[in-house]
């Protein structure tokens, strides 16, 4: 199985062109929030026709940056919402959380993490222990070495990094902190932030033979030059 990981997309579509063939290559589409400029929706029509493919399964959240509302217009456009329930795509499960924890910067979709803990519990309930499993956040885990910004300042969930630990998932794919993209391990989770694709990055999920990869890529017209030297997890 082969998913193309996009996150804080911000309504920048110039790069589409880039991944084509990594679309048509792909099982599955996992967005992972921050998805419109302005969170007024613009752009999304125009992302969800980018992508769409006979076969190929769009699942995701919505960032802090989009607005709530527009959930239902993901479901509209074909996207499935992993806020509302879990998914079975090919074999592997997903949930998901959107939104983020509270930032400085008073978002339109922030959470107090005792809520995102409530939602990552209830996608989990919903899936009933399929296995292998993938939990889909817009923020990353708390000091899990792809939270930390230009500050210094270590900004993921406290809730998710406790979930993370206490139930395992195979991976969790998360967004929000441009400047940590990157995988990492969290307990026996593999964490993939693919960069900002506003800045033409993304990643590629793999899972075959019971094991999971991931790897960092940028659009061959990316400003920011060649792939990102993270190299595999």
């Amino acid at each position: 199985m082969r998913f193309l990981v996009l996150s804080d997309i911000h309504g920048r579509l110039e790069y589409m062109k880039d991944i084509d063939e990594e679309v048509r290559r792909s099982d599955c589409v996992i967005l992972a929030g921050d998805l419109t400029r302005k969170g007024n929706g613009a752009g999304l029509a125009e992302l969800a026709g980018g992508l769409r493919r006979p076969g190929l399964e769009i699942v995701g959240v919505l960032g802090n940056l989009d607005l709530p509302s527009l959930a239902k217009e993901l479901e509209a456009l074909g996207i499935f919402n992993l806020e509302t329930s879990g998914r079975l795509v090919r074999g592997i499960a997903f949930s998901g959380v959107g939104g983020s924890n509270p930032t400085p910067l008073f978002t339109p979709y922030e959470r107090e993490e005792d809520e995102i803990r409530a939602a990552l519990v209830e996608g989990a309930q919903s899936l009933k222990g399929a296995r292998p499993w993938v939990v889909v956040s817009h923020t990353p885990p708390l000091d899990s070495g792809l939270d930390k910004t230009f500050f210094g300042l270590n900004a993921g969930s406290k809730a998710l990094r406790e979930f993370l630990l206490e139930r395992g998932p195979d991976v969790c794919v998360c967004g929000h902190i441009h400047e940590a993209l990157g995988t990492a391990r969290l307990g026996t989770t593999l964490i993939v932030n693919p960069g900002p694709f506003q800045s033409g990055h993304y990643a590629i999920l793999v899972y075959e033979n019971d094991q999971w990869h991931a790897e960092l890529k940028s659009a061959p017209t990316s400003k920011n030059g060649t792939a990102p030297t993270l190299g595999r997890s």
